[in-house]
């Protein structure tokens, strides 16, 4: 049956991106059934244990620092663990394969996130977080990370970029406070079709590039508050955004 199953995932072969870089089907349905075989996990592996010594998985796969019986939260190295590795690093790899076919860089790793999120999701609110155990929990956690990283640094650096490091200068804060609006308004545009389903990594995502934003934002938003019409001249978003104390006054 596993066999039958891990031949399924191979041959998908749709062409078609997922609209906005959203979760794919293919995750949906594999995690679904690999979440089905954890509960039968128990039956399951008298069947297979016999036959999980070539499967092969990366020595380091579930990065473990110490053995199972020091760690039972490392589950790890059992013939059940292996499979349910085995078929999940099958789907990671068709996954991987289906981000090529975004133009977009940045939205291909924003893909690889949101998928890689939804595995995790799943493993941890099911018995694969007993069978796969903690590492290997971490291990993927860093690389949603990794994959959030490349995002952020490819569709919002220009945001970031044009962010005033040292705009005291009230003629200077101002340019610096509309060359920001321009990039924003440019990345707003083109990513405003991408989607991050979970609502928790949404909120992680948005705080990440405001903590990066704001703060320099503040400061020149500051330097030109005595002006109250230049101030109210400025584009709504950004008094709105970074500096809600004003709007609320």
């Amino acid at each position: 049956m596993m066999i039958q199953f891990q031949s399924s995932i191979t041959k998908e072969s749709s062409k078609s991106p997922i609209p906005g870089g959203g979760v794919h089907q293919l995750t949906r349905y594999v995690m679904n059934f690999i979440v089905f075989l954890a509960d039968y996990s128990d039956s399951l592996t008298a069947i297979i244990k016999d036959k999980e010594s070539s499967l092969p998985l990366p020595e380091d796969y579930y990065n473990s620092s110490s053995n199972n019986e020091e760690n039972p939260g490392n589950a790890g190295g059992s013939p059940m663990a292996a499979r349910l590795a085995w078929l999940i690093l099958v789907l990671l790899c068709k996954i991987d394969a289906k981000s090529r076919l975004y133009s977009d860089a940045a939205l291909s790793y924003l893909f690889l996130a949101n998928n890689l999120h939804y595995v995790l999701i799943k493993v941890r609110t099911s018995n694969l977080k007993v069978i796969l155990g903690d590492d290997w929990v971490a291990n993927h956690e860093v690389k949603v990370t990794q994959y959030l990283e490349k995002y952020e640094k490819m569709a919002w650096g220009d945001v970031i970029a044009s962010v005033p490091r040292d705009s005291t200068a009230e003629a200077k804060a101002e340019e610096a406070l509309r060359r920001f609006n321009e990039a924003f308004e440019e990345a707003y545009k083109k990513h405003k079709t991408w989607v991050i389903p979970d609502p928790k990594l949404r909120g992680e995502i948005k705080a990440s590039i405001g903590a990066r934003s704001c703060p320099g934002i503040r400061v020149s938003i500051r330097s030109i508050r005595s002006d109250h019409q230049r101030l109210s001249d400025l584009p709504l978003k950004i008094l709105i955004v970074t500096y809600p104390t004003y709007i609320s006054a």
